[in-house]
């Protein structure tokens, strides 16, 4: 059986449910997201109006109802044997702690809806779509691809209307414009659907790391590849409007990571030539503005002022986490006690929040992202599962990877994009783990050298893909049927 004969098969209720919700996380704060919360009584006005009603209406967010919709209407899903624990072990260990934290330190604040609140869109909300994602059967290339349309298409729409309003307010600006639009709290805040330019950075690299994935690991139709791409130009055009340094440095890494997964020369030539380029092209003055402007992104000085107040903003955060070991001071309060909003470190931040569960929970997921990524860049494109796992993978690692050296949005208020669409690309990565677990050499494939063409014509054993999906294996290269 040919992949394009899958077409044929109907999908289940559950997978469609969970396909909206894909679709959704990043249209969360568009005005398909903004309807749903007024209908639900859950957007700002509703709530300033009675807060204390959040007790309740905290399940119907809609990463929290659908969620739990699909846990009632599915079984859970068949899965191949594990084997020896690895690196996605520490990360489901790593969700589960920081989930026991954020519970822990909401029943320790309970008199406080707005702590109630805060725990609910962040991490519950980012564990309860992880769990839906490993609900639901995924175990044809099918939906692998329809999953990552989904999210693609979802990230595109709201990236467009944002150009659109960045242009309509500012033209095209120089490289001075660009960066003095970045102080511009008033714009970011009432025109960007991600609100201030770091939060809407993460999520828009997100979505375009996601792309990069899509398109080095070539394991998707053409019309994929296409849909990525066309996803990956505007919301890395938005990355770069932000002028979020460590956003864009991490882009930038996303891409050389891409380029050296794939194996393929070109790739990297690719890149270095449009590095080249933009080189040339660089005045020294510009040159010398961007040097100065991206040196707190890739240095560690003291002296800098810039670095210094993330400096102390971490050290205040860990002073907050020493005085609140077990509880933490609430998620999302430690704006309320920090000269800073947060700490400018993920780990930091949730053990401020949640106490020692959170921040143990953070590391665990860390060093599972660092150890899992690294395996995948040394073995290559061996096999379709780990170009499957790859595809999925890469956004979420350097989602946790970047929260090392800075802070990432995790949620804001209700709207939590940034760690649900982070914990559904885990999930759905995790979902092909064979390769990595019980199989042997022969059943992956030897490692890829760079330069090497990706296992022309190789197609997996039984151990290294289920059995649904050998029949579907390997999808058309370069055709869309």
């Amino acid at each position: 059986m040919r992949y394009l004969q899958q077409k044929t098969q109907p999908l289940s209720p559950e997978f469609l449910l969970l396909l909206l919700l894909l679709f959704w996380i990043p249209m969360e704060s568009t005005f398909l997201g903004r309807g749903y919360n007024f209908a639900v009584a859950l957007n700002n006005a509703s709530l300033d109006k009675d807060m204390s009603t959040i007790y309740v209406k905290w399940l119907l967010l809609f990463t929290i109802a659908a969620p739990l919709l699909i846990a009632i209407i599915t079984r859970p899903s068949l899965r191949p044997p594990m084997g020896r624990p690895g690196p996605m072990l520490l990360v489901r260990l790593g969700i589960a702690t920081w989930m026991t934290g954020a519970v822990i330190s909401t029943l320790a604040n309970l008199s406080d809806p707005h702590v109630v609140l805060d725990a609910a869109a962040a991490i519950i909300s980012g564990g309860m779509v992880f769990l839906a994602v490993r609900r639901v059967d995924l175990d044809t290339p099918r939906h692998y691809e329809l999953a990552s349309r989904a999210i693609l298409l979802g990230a595109l729409i709201p990236c467009l209307i944002d150009l659109y309003r960045y242009y309509a307010a500012w033209g095209i600006p120089s490289l001075t414009g660009v960066i003095f639009n970045k102080y511009k709290p008033e714009f970011w805040s009432s025109q960007c659907y991600f609100g201030n330019p770091d939060n809407a950075s993460a999520a828009y690299g997100l979505f375009a790391m996601l792309a990069i994935g899509v398109l080095s690991s070539q394991v998707f139709r053409r019309s994929t590849r296409l849909l990525a791409l066309a996803t990956l130009l505007p919301c890395s055009l938005e990355v770069v409007l932000t002028m979020a340094r460590t956003g864009i440095v991490f882009l930038a890494l996303a891409l050389l990571l891409g380029a050296l997964y794939s194996r393929r020369k070109r790739f990297l030539i690719v890149i270095a030539a449009a590095v080249l380029a933009i080189s040339l092209a660089a005045t020294s003055s510009i040159t010398e503005v961007l040097a100065k402007y991206f040196q707190p992104a890739v240095t560690y000085d003291t002296q800098n002022s810039n670095t210094e107040s993330r400096v102390e903003s971490m050290e205040d955060g860990w002073r907050v986490f020493e005085n609140h070991l077990l509880t933490g001071f609430g998620t999302g309060q430690t704006g309320t006690v920090m000269s800073e909003d947060v700490p400018h470190e993920l780990a930091i931040w949730e053990a401020s929040e949640d106490g020692i569960f959170g921040l143990i929970g953070v590391l665990l997921i860390m060093a599972g992202c660092i150890w899992r990524l690294s395996i995948l860049l040394w073995v290559g494109p061996r096999s379709w599962t780990a170009r499957l796992d790859f595809a999925f993978f890469l956004a979420p690692a350097l989602y946790f990877v970047r929260g090392l050296v800075s802070n990432v949005a995790v949620s804001n208020t209700v709207f939590n994009t940034w760690i649900c669409i982070t914990c559904a690309m885990l999930a759905i990565s995790g979902r092909a783990l064979p390769w990595d677990s019980q199989t042997q050499p022969d059943d992956v494939g030897p490692r890829v050298p760079w330069g090497q063409a990706p296992l022309a014509g190789w197609q997996p054993s039984a151990h290294a893909l289920p059995h649904s999906m050998l029949a579907a294996w390997p999808p058309s290269e370069g055709r869309d049927g």
